[in-house]
């Protein structure tokens, strides 16, 4: 494992810092200028990803002579129980994570708290073995927050965001999170937390950062689901209606992806049990308020079963958006996937989609809850039992079922166990998978350390949710 000199560490310099005070929102797709801080290694001038590929080639540094690891080999996996080390540090009641995300230049990785009982973030040194009580940190957000879960970890180059979910079912919660970085974990002075006013500025899950703005992407609306997107920063706020591109579309949203011009908003369902498949997105350049900076597109129409998902993974060209469920009770197994190559302005031309049903592959194969990518690998992970774990080799053919393969997690973690993933942050060598609940896993993906600054698509702050 590589070594990270702690006293030697590079801090983004701070340009614009924008108080979280922000005029009456609704469920809205929001950001928060923070200045130019930032993060788009390797990228043009535009802002675009420099990283190449073939029509299904390698992507970035992916190719087969780095090494990568067998996902269904046991050695290439361990577990260590969270809960423990949090009752070792004082947190007998236990932990529960959404999302997580990695600093890059210190190497720690960020859970985010998601119980609303004991709302425990956590921080874990990937320099250090994640076996060692050394290794971790905690934090408890309830004296300062209350009892909000959140949904979701960014990160801005200094600051780390908690993403808003709930405060007690099924009541949204508007307060969003912020550790500043600079400061230890564990001092209440480095944390800060911000109502988002408005009655109806609640409920969101996952973000995604753009090298200037951090997005949250909304995903509840106190039960009705919200038509309108709103964002901010220090100019004023904008409003973008959801409704004035498709009629009756909601913005229950869960996770965004940024590909370094645009990002997209991942459609999961509306109140009313109703599995949505139209993908939005923005492009960063342009007026949030002009309808001329959106476009959307219906997944639908290329594959009925493409519904119903639950955030996405870019790979420096392409973005997939993983399926969680496309009816009620059913889970989701056609994963969808956008060309950014091949339609870089038309959204809406249905050449650039293509779809893959993963069921064909393994009966257990569907359910996902969210997505990662590790240079070379998109990984598909399981939502809840069956633990599955689905993943797809870039350099193979994305409809093709010899590029695929499925791992049973249950084989890797200890008799008696559960294990419901939230997430993954991949390091450069190792991909953690966030626990909800039961232990965190580890994939040691390939031979040696990468850094994600250079080995990954534009943005990448550890995670895709």
């Amino acid at each position: 494992m590589r070594d990270v000199a702690r006293s030697e560490k590079r801090r983004i310099a701070v340009g614009v810092t924008v108080a979280l005070t922000l005029a009456s929102v609704g469920a809205c797709a929001l950001f928060v200028d923070l200045g130019d801080r930032s993060l788009l290694a390797e990228a043009g001038d535009d802002g675009t990803s420099t990283l190449e590929g073939g029509t299904d080639g390698p992507i970035g540094d992916g190719g087969p002579s780095n090494n990568w690891h067998d996902a269904s080999d046991p050695n290439n996996w361990s577990w260590v129980d969270p809960s423990a080390f949090a009752a070792l540090a004082g947190f007998d009641a236990g932990v529960a994570f959404s999302g997580g995300s990695l600093d890059l230049q210190s190497g720690y990785l960020y859970f985010g708290p998601t119980s609303t009982t004991y709302a425990i973030a956590a921080r874990l040194d990937t320099a250090a073995s994640p076996d060692a009580a050394s290794a971790w940190a905690f934090f408890n957000t309830t004296a300062l927050s209350g009892n909000v879960a959140y949904a979701g970890v960014t990160f801005d180059g200094r600051y780390v965001y908690y993403v808003p979910y709930v405060n007690n079912v099924p009541n949204w919660s508007g307060t969003i999170g912020r550790y500043d970085t600079i400061g230890q974990f564990t001092d209440p002075s480095y944390w800060a937390f911000y109502g988002l006013p408005g009655a109806r500025s609640v409920g969101y899950a996952g973000a995604a950062f753009d090298g200037r703005r951090v997005y949250l992407t909304p995903t509840g609306s106190n039960g009705a689901g919200s038509t309108t997107a709103l964002a901010f920063d220090d100019a004023g706020t904008y409003v973008f209606d959801f409704v004035g591109t498709t009629p009756g579309l909601n913005a229950n949203y869960e996770g965004a992806v940024f590909d370094g011009k645009y990002v997209y908003f991942v459609p999961h369902l509306d109140g009313t049990s109703v599995f949505r498949s139209t993908v939005f997105r923005f492009e960063i350049d342009g007026d949030f308020s002009d309808a001329g900076s959106w476009s959307g597109f219906d997944v639908t129409t290329v594959n009925e079963g493409a519904a119903g998902f639950a955030g996405g993974a870019f790979d420096g060209r392409y973005v997939y958006f993983i399926p969680l469920e496309h009816h009620p009770n059913t889970p989701g197994s056609v994963v969808a996937r956008f060309d950014t190559m091949l339609d870089p302005t038309n959204f809406g031309d249905p050449a650039a989609w293509s779809t893959f049903d993963t069921i064909g592959l393994d009966q257990r194969a569907a359910g996902y809850s969210l997505g990662a990518f590790d240079g070379r690998y998109v990984y598909l992970l399981p939502s809840s039992y069956p633990t599955i774990l689905v993943r797809y080799d870039t350099s193979g053919t994305f409809t093709s079922a010899g590029g695929w393969q499925v791992t049973d997690l249950s084989a890797f973690i200890p008799d008696g166990a559960t294990i419901e993933t939230s997430g993954a942050v991949y390091d450069g060598k190792y991909l953690y998978l966030v626990p909800y609940q039961g232990p965190l896993l580890r994939f040691d993906a390939r031979d040696s350390w990468v850094s994600p600054a250079v080995n990954m698509p534009p943005g990448y702050a550890g995670s895709f949710y």
